[in-house]
């Protein structure tokens, strides 16, 4: 339900059910409105995604832990379900890369637009970052700042893909959906104190997610 994983899938249902996708992409990558060239645009791209990056774990770091009890266990904790969720996102991209086998826009040979992995590891480090934010020992407005930074990284990364004509806005919208659920499904939980645990059944073992009593 969070706006940063229904409002991408909308957009790219929209874009889909207009018959944009390709008509965008092409004005994207003919007219380069943002960074002026395509080289320029996939050179930017990478930029951002590296602030995106850094400031997401730079809010880990100084992030107090999301639980209680022992520092160091918690920022532990915090920083395996972050890894976790920035992996689940980006081997859920990987596959669907290799399920569907669209072409990219620029005519590559190498068949993996969709979705945009870009997007999604931008994406998936700014919903870290935004998590992680939350706790910093900051005022109100500094914390939603380093929110926005994270943010606008991330939707400059993911434009850039489309103006430097490598990916369509499909790609980089369902990018941005995938990166948030997977960050999210991993990183609310510890929000809402439950535990990760092991539940036996017969010669089984399950880790679920618990919720202490």
């Amino acid at each position: 339900m969070d706006p940063w994983t229904w409002v991408p899938l909308l957009g790219a249902a929209v874009v889909e059910v207009t018959d944009s996708d390709r008509r965008i992409s092409d004005w994207a990558k003919t007219h380069t409105p943002v960074y002026g060239s395509r080289e320029d645009a996939l050179r930017a791209s990478d930029r951002y995604r590296n602030i995106a990056t850094n400031t997401s774990w730079a809010a880990l770091a100084a992030a107090r832990p999301s639980r209680e009890g022992n520092w160091f266990a918690g920022k532990a904790i915090d920083a395996t379900a972050s890894l976790a969720g920035v992996m689940l996102a980006r081997n859920t991209t990987g596959y669907l890369k290799g399920a569907t086998d669209r072409e990219r826009p620029n005519g590559s040979a190498v068949h993996d637009s969709f979705p945009s992995a870009h997007a999604t590891d931008a994406f998936a480090r700014a919903a870290m970052g935004r998590f992680h934010a939350d706790r910093l020992a900051l005022p109100g407005p500094a914390r939603e700042g380093v929110k926005w930074v994270m943010n606008a990284s991330a939707i400059a990364t993911a434009w850039g893909r489309v103006e430097g004509g490598v990916h369509y806005p499909t790609d980089v919208l369902v990018g941005a959906a995938i990166a948030n659920f997977s960050t999210y499904l991993l990183l609310s939980p510890l929000e809402h104190g439950w535990r990760i645990a092991p539940i036996t059944d017969g010669d089984s073992v399950m880790m679920l997610f618990q919720k202490p009593f």
